[in-house]
């Protein structure tokens, strides 16, 4: 089954919170992550869609982020990054092989 893309977005800090990173899927659905200084921009909004996946069921609690790189395409867009779910493409290439 089809699901919808994760999109990301930086999310400037303001006088009640520190940076962030949005994620959120077309319907709706978001979370924010806050910044992690010790890592770079992409893996921060890796990370705030990993946090989303998760919350949506999407992915299971034990999938480690190595893992959910195995499985997510990812790429730059305008103002942020988007991760769509390939491992239905995945298992039939692997089945073709």
């Amino acid at each position: 089954m089809p699901r919808q893309a994760i999109v990301t977005k930086y999310i400037s800090p303001t006088n009640n919170h520190g940076t962030q990173v949005q994620a959120r899927t077309e319907s709706g659905i978001k979370v924010r992550v806050a910044w992690d200084h010790s890592k770079d921009a992409w893996e921060n909004h890796e990370q705030a869609a990993f946090a989303l996946a998760f919350k949506l069921g999407w992915i299971p609690g034990r999938m480690r982020m190595e893992e959910f790189r195995a499985i997510y395409a990812q790429g730059g867009i305008p103002n942020g990054y988007a991760f769509v779910d390939a491992s239905e493409v995945i298992a039939r290439f692997k089945e073709g092989l």
